[in-house]
């Protein structure tokens, strides 16, 4: 996050608003087209593999075997589609005010091709959460990430152009993808990689995965619409400042998204061994760590949001993006409380609670977001992902503690009362900042500082005592490891 921080001020300060527009635009584009040939094919795997790595491990190679040859090929056509479209989708739907269309064009060639290497990227790392060795793919994918954002600044420090920086990104994609590959082939048989049509997979797991691509495919609406609705009304500029800030918010979001990815395969094996009570009991406490240990993250970004983009852009672009930025800290902790009712009801094999909910938002919250765009600008895009976070709670919990076997009025309380500490603690110490009159970063840290404590206070006496009994084992454990190691 801190290379992306020097990157991004890199890129706006050296090539101007518009080149880190682009940038975004592209990337933000690519995921959403390669998402839409997702499939669920990523949640399958992981899912499979799980569940079936030590008693059918055939039928495990045949998994990946089936994926490789979907993934590629979807690449290959989303490859092409980027290459042959690029010229329109800049002629028609950007608007750009610095930045020549010829290189534009050559922009969104380059990053696009290879951000469309992200789908067999995303399988290979489905794998590694399946065999439960996340250190891997999170490893790769953090060496990858800091040589990306070193070379981007190492490109616009020593006068490298767009299209240097746009070749160095595409460079790194495809090194991720290596990466992966060599370190896939020494857990697993090499054949296991080699692309198939195998049809018995395609019927074991038609029914999970076709509801899983409905699911990818309405949730990516969801979540990248404010930032097309952004790219097609406001200048690309915007985009840029937007993307930014939402990415900010996301990153936050990683601790939620790391434990629930985490989680998905362990939960997914305890409900195959010891059944739906066992379960539940991991979910209450990953819950709790999610719900209580994302608050300071999101309070954090709040806090030093308006230093921070003045240093990265300017003063008159950290004004207009605060409103947005607190409304996506809000927005992006609900959509946080919702990561593990929603990883529990995949597990039980019950996607079809969080279809159900996806689609009934498409019908309200998305219609809405267009209006609350065109009308407030930066702003009502924060308000639109705050929109569909709300409905989400509202509509799709019922049905998601109808799968944990509790009431829905037990999962809100638990809300409120966390939304209630964090007001108390850290937006009475935004307000008394805003009062007083305090902008500096020193104040700012202060005032956080003094709003953590509290925060930690109240959360000791609200999380459930199944979270602090397993906390004291683990560090009980260890303890007891570290004198082992000593001796």
């Amino acid at each position: 996050m801190l290379m992306s921080f020097a990157g991004t001020r890199y890129i706006f300060r050296g090539l101007g608003g518009d080149a880190l527009g682009l940038i975004i635009f592209t990337l933000t584009l690519s995921a959403i087209l390669r998402s839409v040939l997702e499939l669920g094919i990523c949640s399958t795997v992981v899912r499979e593999v799980a569940t079936h790595r030590t008693d059918e491990p055939d039928y495990v190679n045949d998994v990946i075997r089936m994926s490789s040859l979907l993934y590629w090929t979807a690449f290959a056509a989303l490859s092409a589609g980027a290459w042959f479209g690029a010229p329109a989708i800049v002629s028609y739907w950007i608007h750009l005010r610095t930045v020549d269309r010829a290189v534009a064009v050559e922009v969104v060639r380059i990053l696009g091709c290879a951000a469309f290497l992200a789908l067999p990227r995303a399988l290979y790392g489905s794998v590694l959460r399946g065999l439960e060795r996340m250190e891997l793919n999170n490893g790769v994918d953090a060496a990858v990430s800091v040589l990306q954002q070193a070379g981007t600044i190492a490109a616009v420090a020593l006068g490298g152009s767009l299209l240097t920086v746009s070749y160095w990104v595409a460079g790194c994609f495809a090194a991720s993808i290596f990466l992966y590959l060599w370190i896939l082939t020494r857990l697993l048989p090499s054949s296991a990689f080699v692309p198939a049509w195998i049809p018995s997979v395609v019927r074991r797991n038609r029914e999970f995965s076709g509801r899983m691509m409905w699911i990818s495919l309405l949730t990516l609406a969801h979540s990248e619409s404010d930032k097309m609705l952004v790219s097609k009304f406001l200048p690309i500029a915007e985009t840029g400042f937007y993307g930014f800030a939402a990415s900010l918010t996301m990153r936050a979001g990683v601790v939620a998204s790391s434990i629930s990815t985490a989680a998905f395969p362990s939960l997914s094996s305890v409900l195959n061994q010891y059944g739906l009570d066992a379960a539940a009991r991991q979910y209450r406490k990953l819950h709790d760590l999610v719900c209580f240990g994302t608050v300071p993250l999101f309070a954090g970004i709040a806090f030093v949001a308006p230093w921070l983009f003045t240093f990265m852009f300017n003063a008159s672009a950290a004004r207009s993006l605060m409103p947005a930025t607190i409304l996506l800290c809000f927005a992006t902790y609900l959509n946080c409380s919702l990561n593990m009712p929603y990883i529990m009801s995949l597990a039980c094999g019950r996607p079809g609670i969080a279809l159900k909910s996806a689609s009934m938002a498409l019908c309200i919250t998305l219609p809405g977001s267009v209006y609350l765009v065109y009308r407030f600008g930066l702003s009502g895009a924060g308000w639109s992902w705050l929109f569909y976070q709300i409905f989400a709670c509202a509509y799709a919990i019922p049905d998601f503690c109808d799968c944990l076997g509790i009431s829905s009025f037990r999962w809100y309380w638990h809300l409120a009362r966390i939304l209630t500490l964090a007001a108390g603690t850290y937006g009475a110490a935004g307000a008394a900042l805003a009062f007083s009159g305090v902008s500096s970063l020193q104040g700012a840290a202060l005032g956080y500082a003094a709003a953590s404590i509290s925060f930690a206070v109240g959360s000791y006496a609200l999380v459930g005592e199944e979270f602090w009994t397993t906390l004291v084992e683990l560090t009980k454990s260890s303890l007891r490891f570290s004198r082992a190691a000593a001796m």
